[in-house]
């Protein structure tokens, strides 16, 4: 299907243009950094789209998911191990057993997997055509659910994590309480519309720190991108987003 604007629950390679971020601010210093950059080409699940897709927008805010070609790294100090990551089949590796994500059309790569606690805002630029995600390896409403729920899962753990490393503190004297409020406040009509404003909810308010935000161009043929050997971290890309923004 042709579109102005790709759809979610979808995977794509991603690639950023530094000197598209910085040249408008007419540094000539920055710009000739930038161009001097490389950047890869990274596997990305396309998550949450963050504006409407308006026949003039340059780009558009997405929430991107970039994929990974081995299990997570831990973070202890966070709570945060190593199986907190879903395969995507055909990979079925997992420490716990933990089933893939089934794509609807198979997906290119055997060594992929979801990582918790992993996701981005890029801009993706406008194509001069339109995107055709006729070959887009694409993933049920169902499946992006289970995705969901098996990170809420490990968002769970990571609290009992942290809960187990403040115990310590409890029992000090203090009262507490986690019972929530049994008063509902009054609603006030002219605050919750100008609520629902602040919140930009059709993605009209001018965004002063978009241009800080990763400009990429997306395409759908993975395997024409990437192979399975060649498939960065998702590391390398928040360490390749830090180089670019500073």
């Amino acid at each position: 299907m042709l579109l102005n604007c790709p759809d979610v629950c979808q995977y794509g390679v991603i690639r950023m243009d530094p000197v598209a971020m910085v040249e408008h601010f007419g540094d000539l210093e920055t710009t000739s950094r930038a161009r001097a950059l490389v950047p890869k080409t990274y596997l990305v699940y396309l998550d949450i789209a963050l504006d409407l897709p308006f026949p003039t927008s340059a780009w558009f805010r997405f929430q991107v998911c970039p994929i990974a070609p081995t299990l997570r790294p831990p973070i202890p100090e966070d709570g945060i191990t190593s199986d907190m990551a879903i395969p995507i089949y055909p990979n079925t590796h997992h420490p716990c057993g933990r089933p893939p994500v089934q794509t609807k059309t198979p997906f290119p790569f055997a060594n992929c997997y979801h990582w918790y606690e992993n996701k981005a805002t890029v801009r993706l630029r406008r194509m001069e055509d339109q995107y055709d995600d006729c070959n887009a390896v694409q993933i049920t409403s169902m499946q992006h659910v289970k995705i969901v729920r098996h990170f809420e899962n490990d968002l769970q753990r990571a609290r009992a994590f942290h809960s187990e490393e403040a115990s310590p503190l409890a029992g000090t004297g203090g009262v507490h309480s986690s019972s929530p409020s049994t008063t509902t406040p009054a609603l006030n009509l002219e605050t919750s519309f100008d609520g629902l404003l602040g919140m930009d909810i059709f993605g009209l308010a001018h965004d002063k720190t978009a241009e800080f935000l990763p400009l990429v161009d997306l395409w759908f043929e993975l395997d024409e991108h990437l192979t399975a050997n060649t498939i960065p971290t998702p590391l390398d890309f928040y360490e390749e987003v830090e180089t670019i923004v500073e």
